[in-house]
């Protein structure tokens, strides 16, 4: 307890020291968003007493805040929300539908952001941001001044890249290799990212164990899975790839975000001069084995707990070197489900697994019964199912005829609420927050599914590879929305913001031309 007060009261004294009075621009000098999967405003709230001063409550107090920023498309995955957040736009716009799509050469899912035409650097992997179809707020800002700088840096290769976009300066993330990942699109690694890698960092984040930083006892909540004294413990993976994608769900890995934010803020000097620069910054508030927001168990609260902390030391670095005078920040959350199955169940409300290998056996089974023998499922992936166009027109199947067959077949399916074709959809017009618009907002020619299925509430869905999707219901989701910092007023939000307007109104803040196809309005 002496040695943790005794370090505190060096860290306060340090900041004082250290920390710099500057005068205040025009135009902020620095622009830093910060996109945290699973962020609710409903647990800001119940945590808030538990949080420290300088973290969540400095954000939500300093500026502008709303707790209903509103998605107005139907998302599966975290990643169109990047997109959507970082361009101004929806899905059927910037072209970024799911985390993967059905690649017809490699007959598989792929990543939307694999793209074998260039190298990784410290992976295996070659990737790039050709998918995302317009232009983001780090484009836009290159656009306007080559001599800003952008950095992105994710979780994953796909949040990292889709924030980043196409001009970026650095782009990195935690590779499933174990290392500090990027890619020769970006032409080469931050060299304070390749230190990291050079050093050994990334090993010895992987080694950590997760463990409460409370006595369990103080938690509002038990923990999910089975305790003995800790979380987790990322060494009972034998494959790296599996113990990085159950890593980046904890709080060492929020950690390890933080303080590459920190070493590219520093060494690239960001905010320093009259060219306004940008960072881009991914956490997570997901533990591993959790797929859902609801806030229900120790991990989830500890994980809170921790990112608060680890924003308290950014904004307090962020201060010292270029001042929040000069600085905007936003932070903003991601679409999940809003329960687990476990609380609904618990209720007496209906549940269930939407299976999608066993599905799309039965509907591949049906089709060969009346349209002969056959692959006429290619793929199943985020409630789309695509279909085997060439095997169609060689049997001179009539398309439109055969799409209607499979909707009223999968109506039929337990768990399945509606199924609609793509065509459809991309005929609809009406409200905004319409069901059907909100689907057809989400839909991009030629990338998504033929058949698109909307679950009953309750029902999780499950993809070929046994991998459960985040977000299996078309209820209107909602995250927060806080802006502070540079000239932006307290002012408490309640009426409905579209997380589409983020890009506009940083780009207003910024002084520079709005991405190519933004359709979003500015907050301000």
């Amino acid at each position: 307890m002496r040695k943790s007060f005794i370090l505190s009261a060096l860290i306060f004294f340090a900041n004082i020291v250290f920390s710099q009075n500057f005068p205040p621009s025009k135009k902020p000098t620095l622009a830093v968003v910060i996109v945290i999967d699973g962020l609710q405003s409903e647990h800001l709230a119940t945590l808030w007493d538990g949080f420290v001063s300088a973290g969540f409550k400095r954000a939500v107090n300093s500026g502008f805040f709303t707790q209903n920023g509103l998605f107005d498309y139907v998302s599966t995955s975290y990643i169109p929300d990047y997109a959507s957040i970082f361009t101004g736009t929806t899905p059927n716009n910037h072209g970024i539908v799911a985390d993967k799509i059905y690649s017809l050469l490699d007959d598989d899912l792929i990543s939307i952001v694999t793209d074998d035409k260039f190298y990784g650097l410290s992976t295996s992997v070659g990737r790039s941001p050709k998918n995302l179809m317009t232009s983001n707020i780090a484009d836009a800002l290159k656009f306007a001044n080559r001599q800003s700088k952008v950095f992105s840096i994710g979780l994953t290769p796909e949040s990292a890249i889709i924030m980043g976009g196409h001009c970026a300066d650095g782009v990195v993330w935690i590779d499933e290799e174990g290392q500090i990942g990027s890619s020769d699109f970006y032409k080469k690694m931050p060299f304070w990212a390749d230190k990291i890698n050079t050093v050994g960092v990334v090993s010895n984040y992987l080694q950590t164990k997760w463990k409460p930083k409370s006595a369990l006892y103080s938690y509002l909540f038990p923990p999910f899975s089975n305790f003995s004294d800790t979380f987790f413990y990322s060494p009972d993976y034998k494959k790296t790839s599996d113990l990085v994608k159950h890593f980046r769900r904890t709080p060492s890995a929020n950690s390890l975000i933080k303080d590459m934010a920190i070493s590219a803020l520093r060494n690239e000097e960001l905010g320093k001069d009259n060219n306004p620069d940008l960072l881009c910054i991914n956490f997570t508030l997901m533990p591993v084995y959790q797929n859902f927001a609801e806030l229900n168990s120790a991990e989830k609260e500890d994980i809170y707990l921790n990112l608060d902390i680890d924003l308290r030391e950014l904004f307090n670095q962020i201060e010292q070197n270029v001042g929040l005078a000069n600085t905007v920040i936003v932070i903003t959350g991601t679409q999940t489900e809003k329960y687990s199955a476990k609380t609904l169940s618990n209720s007496n409300l209906p549940v269930g697994k939407f299976d999608g290998k066993r599905s799309m056996a039965l509907l591949n089974s049906f089709l060969m019964a009346k349209y002969g023998q056959g692959r006429w499922i290619l793929s199943y992936n985020a409630k789309q199912i695509t279909l085997n166009q060439a095997l169609i027109k060689e049997k001179n199947v009539n398309l439109t005829e055969m799409k209607s067959e499979i909707c009223n077949f999968l109506k039929e399916l337990q768990g399945v609420k509606f199924a609609f074709s793509s065509d459809e959809l991309y005929k609809i017009s009406g409200e905004k927050n319409d069901i059907l618009m909100r689907l057809r907002n989400s839909l991009y020619p030629n990338r998504s599914g033929d058949i698109i299925l909307v679950l009953k509430e309750g029902w999780q869905d499950i993809n070929i590879d046994y991998e459960t999707t985040f977000i299996t219901s078309c209820s209107s989701n909602y995250a927060p929305i806080i802006i502070f910092g540079h000239n932006i007023p307290v002012k408490k939000e309640q009426k409905s913001i579209k997380i589409i307007d983020i890009a506009p109104t940083i780009c207003r803040l910024l002084q520079i031309p709005l991405p190519n196809g933004c359709t979003g309005e500015e907050i301000f």
